[in-house]
């Protein structure tokens, strides 16, 4: 906002933060039209997680898609109660099952 604002620029680059946080293009959006700009949820974090761990899975096997999704895990937990032991564990566990049940029990305790 503050770019679009101080050089009257008609967009901006939105870059590797998009990586970790896909929220990011909601927020702009809410913030662009004067709307409040709403964090994800932890619900919403750990949905993500399941979904992105379940397609890499899907499409490249078990363990390696376990494995490929733990570099995003780690943005998408960020500020969840608890997200560093999770991310510790997580990275720990090639299982798709393991990193299930850690994801459950991690969206029952945020709820």
């Amino acid at each position: 906002m503050r770019a679009m604002s101080d050089t009257k620029c008609e967009a901006v680059m939105i870059g590797r933060r998009a990586i970790e946080h896909p929220w990011i293009f909601r927020e702009i959006e809410a913030a662009l039209a004067g709307k409040p700009v709403f964090s994800p949820t932890p619900e919403e974090r750990i949905a993500l997680c399941v979904e992105h761990l379940r397609a890499n899975v899907e499409m490249r096997g078990e363990p390696f898609g376990v494995r490929v999704t733990r570099r995003h895990l780690s943005g998408y937990l960020h500020g969840l109660p608890g997200a560093a032991d999770l991310r510790r564990r997580l990275n720990t566990c090639d299982s798709l099952a393991g990193c299930l049940a850690m994801l459950e029990e991690s969206a029952k305790r945020a709820a």
